[in-house]
């Protein structure tokens, strides 16, 4: 059944499966996440979310979830000690403070950072009931760092439902509970 023919019939079944589809968000795999000093807010519902930029701006405006979110990035990556948003021209783009001090642009960081950042970000502003569907969370991350990142998830957002697709053993080795579905 399509969704544009859901729109079109009004029945109690109908309004409860728009309801329920008006929850669910999807992170796909292949993705490559950006990180510029530009655009503009951006809508959870599209099938990909390019530039996590302006999810970060919305999430500065909010101190207890951004310390949430930069607590669970250097949780799962101990080299990092802080993350930040900084100047870039007449925009912002964020920043990773390491351990040794070096201040480094996420733009420039590993694949596994910034994809892990996109789903932290994502979840950090995702509605309270919100359903995740997110394909392939470990990818760029060593087997130490997907079973970390399993059980980051797990706590994370427990008033999330989160449902992941994976092929990774180190990731489900990670998971403790059930409050994670995986297809």
């Amino acid at each position: 059944l399509a969704i544009a023919n859901i729109a079109a019939i009004n029945t109690p079944f109908t309004r409860a499966l728009k309801k329920l589809i008006s929850r669910i968000f999807y992170i796909s795999a292949g993705r490559n996440p950006l990180f510029n000093a530009h655009g503009n807010d951006v809508d959870l519902r599209q099938d990909r979310i390019h530039d996590i930029t302006p999810l970060l701006k919305r999430l500065a405006y909010n101190s207890v979830k951004w310390n949430t979110l930069q607590s669970a990035l250097t949780l799962l990556f101990e080299e990092i000690s802080e993350l930040k948003l900084l100047p870039v021209g007449e925009n912002v783009a964020p920043h990773v403070l390491s351990t040794s001090g070096d201040l480094v642009p996420v733009s420039d960081m590993g694949f596994g950072l910034r994809n892990a950042l996109q789903i932290l970000a994502v979840m950090s502003v995702a509605p309270t009931g919100t359903i995740l569907v997110v394909d392939e969370p470990e990818q760029g991350l060593n087997q130490a760092r997907q079973r970390d990142f399993a059980k980051l998830l797990e706590m994370l957002r427990p008033d999330l439902t989160l449902l992941v697709a994976t092929q990774a053993e180190a990731f489900c080795k990670g998971l403790e509970s059930s409050s994670l579905y995986l297809v």
